[in-house]
């Protein structure tokens, strides 16, 4: 078992857009540039929309990943020229740019397995980060233990590709092992009758974790929002959403 075949496997790539369109945290991301800043870093960029829809709104972009399959899909995108693609993980990133604001979407943050992992990640960006600069990621809240929704009959969907035919989608808990969780991405094509999975693990720490790793790295004036919608973070929050200065 491999593991995050999502990232690597070019049908599963293929059908990433597609499962995961541009929502409240897409908004909620592209509303964080201040009209002083000049510069942005998308760690973990994926195929790149979002530092592509940066550069479309003047700035000068990086989007770093560590997936060259999937760099080479943000390659493929309109104004795709705009940025910097750099194949990289958080940790080991050593470019010469110094950014106004960084940028960890789509949960990247729980990628990173444990505190060590984290905090090498975490001073990697701010190494990366101009005086006065922002870093904003979002993280699920353990809390709400939202995991335990992750089998076929809540899950499953059913999309149309353009090339691919109809696939249907679905996740799968695995198991859980402290604030480790495993699962896995199913995948069935109905054209040819083939499936696919990804098995992947994600680390839900818990908000006090987080903002120690943040403090820890050397970031202050940390705000913390519930969700997207800048609601005030609680116990039942779906999400914590971070912004942090370095």
């Amino acid at each position: 078992m491999a593991g995050y075949e999502e990232f690597s496997d070019p049908r599963l790539i293929d059908l990433y857009d597609l499962l995961n369109p541009p929502g409240p945290d897409t908004a909620f991301f592209l509303s964080l540039p201040r009209t002083t800043d000049r510069s942005a870093l998308d760690v973990g960029c994926g195929t790149g929309l979002l530092a592509v829809e940066f550069a479309r709104r003047g700035l000068v972009v990086t989007g770093a990943d560590p997936s060259p399959e999937m760099l080479n899909v943000a390659r493929q995108r309109s104004d795709s020229h705009l940025v910097q693609w750099v194949v990289s993980d958080a940790a080991d990133m050593d470019l010469e740019t110094r950014c106004d604001l960084v940028t960890m979407t789509s949960h990247v943050f729980q990628f990173f397995l444990s505190d060590e992992a984290a905090l090498a990640a975490l001073k990697a960006i701010r190494r990366h980060m101009r005086p006065g600069g922002r870093v904003a990621f979002e993280t699920r809240n353990p809390l709400v233990h939202s995991w335990e929704r992750w089998d076929r009959a809540q899950t499953f969907r059913s999309i149309v590709h353009a090339t691919l035919g109809q696939v249907d989608t679905w996740v799968e808990l695995d198991g859980v092992h402290g604030d480790l969780v495993d699962f896995s991405l199913h995948y069935e094509f109905h054209t040819d009758g083939t499936r696919a999975a990804s098995h992947n693990t994600l680390r839900f720490p818990p908000a006090e974790r987080v903002l120690d790793l943040l403090e820890a790295a050397g970031f202050r004036e940390v705000t913390t929002h519930g969700d997207f919608d800048r609601s005030k973070f609680s116990a039942t929050s779906p999400e914590i959403v971070v912004v942090a200065e370095a």
